[in-house]
């Protein structure tokens, strides 16, 4: 997909199962279900979500799948259960967790954008990795749609 980073989702996924409530609330600012690209990661997302917000610290298995019951997400979870098992055992350290959100939320910036900006400035932003600050994917890399960038912030 374009503006995604698999392996970042995966990545802080992982860290949440890994590293529990405080990787989750280390990135709870800066991601959304819609800073992912892959379905499931978006499902894994939500259960996460459910889960710290209640007053539980650390994570297994079987409280990912409960939460998906609890969610009526069950049948999705089931049919992914060997991607989503490869995504919480995917190794991460918990000091990088922080820059993969990061990276996810500038992807899901330049994502926005590309919604509502013309096609003259498509090309530019579909060059986006993710490393760039928010500055430049906004203001230097696609000045010409500020008043494209104005709408996104009106209601």
């Amino acid at each position: 997909m374009i503006l995604s980073d698999p392996s970042a989702e995966r990545a802080t996924l992982a860290g949440f199962y890994q590293f529990g409530k405080d990787a989750f609330i280390d990135t709870s600012k800066l991601l959304s279900i819609k800073s992912y690209t892959i379905d499931t990661n978006k499902i894994l997302f939500e259960i996460f979500n459910h889960i710290f917000t209640k007053d539980v610290e650390k994570i297994d298995f079987y409280l990912l799948l409960s939460t998906a019951n609890t969610l009526k997400l069950t049948d999705v979870f089931n049919q992914e259960s060997e991607y989503i098992r490869r995504v919480i055992e995917f190794p991460v350290e918990q000091t990088n967790i922080l820059g993969f959100a990061e990276k996810l939320s500038k992807l899901q910036i330049a994502r926005s954008l590309l919604q509502v900006i013309d096609n003259d400035c498509k090309p530019a932003l579909l060059e986006t990795s993710g490393s760039e600050s928010i500055t430049e994917i906004i203001l230097f890399k696609y000045f010409l749609v500020s008043s494209s960038i104005s709408s996104l912030f009106v209601d």
